[in-house]
This record gives C-alpha cells, sequence and structure tokens, in this order.
C-alpha cells in the first residue's frame, strides 16, 4: 500500500518540478529542489529492496522470531519512509502542492494511516526490540558470536565499566 502510494506523489512532483520555473530555471536544476527529489527515490529503492529481502526470509523458511522482527522492521521503515517520501514530493512542489490540482496532498493524507492500520509503529518497534534483544542473548549464549566489546583497547579495565 505504502510504496505503490509514494511512488505517483512522486512521479508527480517529478513531472512538475521539470516544467515549473522560478528564478528563470527549471526548479529540479536548483539542489534545494533536486536533492528532495533524490532522497524520496533513494527512501522508495530502500523501501522496496527492504520488502524483497524480508519475503525472501519468509520464503526460505527463516526462523519465525526471524521472520516477526524483520516483517515488523520492515512495515515500520516502509511506512515512515514513504511518508517521508511523500512529503518530499509535496515540498518541492511549494503550495500546489497541498492543493486538490495534484493528487499529492491526498497521498501525503492517505499514507498517515500506514502507521496505524495492520499494527502501529510502536507496536512494531515493541516486536522489533523484544525479537532482537531475543536473538542477541540466544546467539551470546550458545557463543555464536563473539563478544565485540572486547575489541576495545581497554576492554579488560573492569573498574572503568559501571552498569550501576
Amino acid at each position: 500500500m505504502t510504496i505503490g502510494a509514494a511512488r505517483p506523489a512522486l512521479e508527480v512532483a517529478t513531472g512538475y518540478t521539470t516544467r515549473r520555473k522560478a528564478f528563470g530555471q527549471i526548479i529540479n536544476q536548483f539542489q534545494g529542489v533536486s536533492f528532495q527529489v533524490a532522497e524520496a527515490a533513494i527512501l522508495l529503492d530502500a523501501s522496496r529492496a527492504m520488502v524483497y529481502a524480508t519475503a525472501r526470509a519468509v520464503d526460505a523458511g527463516v526462523p519465525m522470531n526471524r521472520v516477526r522482527r524483520l516483517v515488523s522492521q520492515t512495515k515500520k521503515f516502509v511506512t515512515e519512509s514513504c511518508q517521508k517520501a511523500s512529503r518530499h514530493a509535496m515540498q518541492v512542489m511549494g503550495g500546489i502542492g497541498y492543493t486538490n490540482v495534484f493528487p499529492v496532498e491526498r497521498i501525503v493524507r492517505d499514507l498517515q494511516l500506514a502507521s496505524i492500520w495492520t499494527g502501529t509503529n510502536e507496536v512494531m518497534s515493541m516486536i522489533t526490540a523484544h525479537e532482537w534483544y531475543g536473538e542477541y542473548a540466544q546467539l551470546m549464549a550458545t557463543g555464536a558470536r563473539r563478544d565485540h566489546e572486547m575489541d576495545a583497547r581497554c576492554a579488560a579495565d573492569k573498574d572503568e565499566k559501571v552498569y550501576e
């Protein structure tokens, strides 16, 4: 839902910024505009890649606790990235982006639902944290990972490490 909605917002903004002139120039020639369009494209591409990677993990039979974490963090990342990308699209369009002359304002508004629908992003963070800490504890208990804390030059200085 989110990538499919945010992509048209970016495409509309891209078309608009290749036609709109300010100060005698097409506005996509200004870094302030082109960098926001680039950021939106990066966010959408990263979102799509994360969805594909998560789907591949599910198809490969990755253990359920890892899948639960991947799905939760993917949903959160994708919804927030697509909301940000659509806001970039609106921003580069200026005031007309807030009107109903272009569909961008509706896309921005509708994408807010993605943070709530099928589980809030706060719940996705809670699930991600729970599964991450569980994975970490399991890896450390089984010795499957080395203790990177010991990479510090003074890691053995126990008196310096205060946890209470």
